[in-house]
């Protein structure tokens, strides 16, 4: 799904499986940009300058003390014009890509707008959010959310890390989920299945 999220997909499986749904085995999946979806809130910032409009929110996990709460940003009728601005300023305050895009433009914007600006090539370009420490915290409480899911309904908690490009697939690495991953609780990485695609195909072609 475009701008999925591991947060969302652990969500998801939760909502799942408490109904009482049952897996053996249970499968999240990581690319590199997957670090950059546990940051943003709301989709246009992101994907500047898609057009989602009121579907483009999405639920983040926020700071709260020493742990985090998911936080969803969407009013409740999105037509309402009011407050669908308020609801973006909201997510705007904590998506890490709010603030590189109106450092360029004001938002909210117009769907006009977005469409007369992807027209002519316009992008404010950001830094990745997914390379910092604090999308490697978000990452680690998904999965430290996961493990403990698996062992409360008894799954196998499985991770997949997958490569974006051919490059990653020839040396065998995907490198900033390598790096993300690097300090992982003991207590989590000891309860996960770990499929590295890269390293796995790298070792094929090797054999």
């Amino acid at each position: 799904v475009m701008g999925f999220g591991p947060d969302q997909a652990s969500l998801s499986l939760k909502l799942a499986i408490e109904p009482g749904n049952r897996p053996r085995v249970a499968v999240i999946g990581l690319i590199p940009e997957s670090l950059n979806r546990l940051m943003y809130a709301f989709r246009p910032y992101y994907t500047y300058p898609a057009v989602d409009g009121p579907l483009g929110f999405k639920p983040v996990l926020v700071p709260n003390g020493d742990s985090y709460e998911m936080r969803w940003f969407v009013p409740p009728d999105p037509r309402d014009g009011a407050a669908l601005e308020a609801a973006i300023e909201r997510a705007g305050e904590v998506d890490a890509f709010a603030a590189q895009r109106r450092a360029s433009l004001k938002f909210p914007f117009t769907l006009e707008v977005i469409r007369y600006l992807r027209a002519r090539g316009v992008g404010p370009s950001v830094p990745w959010p997914g390379e910092t420490p604090e999308a490697a915290r978000r990452l680690h409480f998904v999965l430290r959310q996961f493990v403990d899911l698996a062992e409360q309904y008894h799954f196998v908690p499985a991770l997949m890390l997958m490569p974006m490009d051919e490059g990653q697939l020839k040396v065998g690495a995907v490198p900033l989920l390598g790096k993300a991953l690097a300090d992982l609780d003991p207590a989590i990485a000891s309860r996960l299945v770990v499929v590295d695609l890269a390293k796995a195909w790298a070792d094929r072609r090797k054999a």
